[in-house]
């Protein structure tokens, strides 16, 4: 089995003492999140006049040429993309020992903060929350790209009830030289497919089978996969959708979905298919 190479992004609400504009440019206002590479500012920008979201690589990171180059491919993809459900990017810079990333500020929640604080929303709802992101991966992987870490701390949703895929910091971009040792399985365990923490091994099939363990945790407010979290899955949500968590979670990849289409496809279907599902 392949050791975890993770990262947990915790999101922070205010505090952080103000720092200088970057490039005199981006004025950075208050900490929005803290990871174990970066962290991530809410920011003005003085010549566009409008927030924005400053991912900074730590200080300590920069003569890590992995880490930098990292950060650098995150930039680039999400430059390659425009898509309603992937964050865009504005700028990519340095300023002294600051190295970073500006991003559009999407305002709103986490999904994760969404369901533990209020529990799990409608099927209906849930559907399209989910959809969201399926249609963000899609466009992702229309550009060859492999998220790897797809959870409901990743994605945000913002005040038109959209949600939007808000961080790219392990893209898989095959046309590249791979940065992640064989034995290294990137992404987060409880989230990951079973060849990625197996062999380390991340595709569209690994990003579906997060997509899969992302529904279950919305429409049920629980990550476990076990018997009694797959009971509770059954017994209260429309069969329809609990049958699309189960093929999305297959073992065996090529039972999963063939892509973030056909799974959008089937969820739609199901729910509308499914006896008391629109409620």
């Amino acid at each position: 089995m392949g050791s975890y190479c993770t990262e947990r992004m915790t999101r922070l609400d205010r505090g952080g003492a103000p720092r200088p504009a970057l490039d005199g440019r981006y004025e950075l206002r208050r900490p929005l999140g803290h990871g174990g590479t970066s962290d991530v500012h809410l920011a003005w920008d003085r010549v566009l006049e409008r927030e924005v979201a400053v991912k900074i690589l730590h200080r300590e990171r920069l003569g890590d040429a992995h880490m930098t180059e990292r950060f650098r491919r995150e930039a680039l993809a999400l430059a390659r993309l425009e898509s309603p459900h992937v964050v865009g990017v504005h700028d990519l810079g340095s300023d002294g020992d600051s190295f970073y990333l500006v991003m559009r500020r999407v305002t709103g929640r986490s999904l994760e903060e969404l369901v533990r604080g209020e529990g799990p929303p409608s099927p209906v709802r849930a559907v399209r929350l989910v959809g969201h992101v399926l249609d963000g991966l899609a466009d992702l992987h229309a550009h060859r790209l492999v998220h790897r870490d797809i959870k409901a701390s990743n994605v945000m949703v913002d005040w038109d009830d959209r949600a939007v895929l808000v961080d790219l910091g392990v893209v898989l971009d095959p046309r590249r030289r791979k940065l992640t040792p064989a034995d290294c399985a990137v992404g987060t365990p409880r989230f990951m497919a079973p060849e990625q923490r197996d062999t380390g091994e991340s595709s569209v099939a690994s990003d579906l089978y997060q997509v899969g363990a992302l529904l279950r945790f919305v429409l049920t407010g629980s990550v476990n996969d076990d018997n009694a979290s797959n009971r509770y899955l059954f017994a209260s949500r429309p069969y329809r959708l609990a049958a699309v968590v189960v093929r999305a979670l297959a073992s065996d990849p090529a039972a999963r979905f063939g892509s973030a289409r056909e799974m959008r496809a089937t969820l739609e279907s199901a729910l509308v298919a499914s006896d008391g599902g629109l409620r």
